[in-house]
């Protein structure tokens, strides 16, 4: 069984190249056999750290990280509590 969140996506889209917003919103789907999450934590890899967001949410979070500039990339993860751990 994978215990890791699947399915990331930034506004609805797989592999997001050329998103023209500036707080692109992020989705995933829970590991598979979970049913229900209770926290998230999002990091990415130009220094934005959620910390633990105590919240079922998956769907649509906001990026709330540093400001992003035109034709940058940014590598992101998630890890979330369920039920499950």
């Amino acid at each position: 069984m994978n215990a890791a969140p699947g399915g990331l996506r930034v506004e609805h889209v797989g592999h997001p190249l050329g998103i023209r917003t500036t707080a692109p919103r992020l989705s995933w789907r829970l590991p598979e056999g979970a049913h229900r999450q209770h926290a998230y934590r999002i990091t990415s890899d130009n220094g934005w750290d959620s910390g633990w967001v105590d919240t079922d949410r998956s769907l649509l979070v906001p990026y709330k990280g540093p400001p992003l500039a035109s034709a940058q990339r940014v590598e992101w993860r998630v890890a979330v509590q369920t039920e499950l751990g």
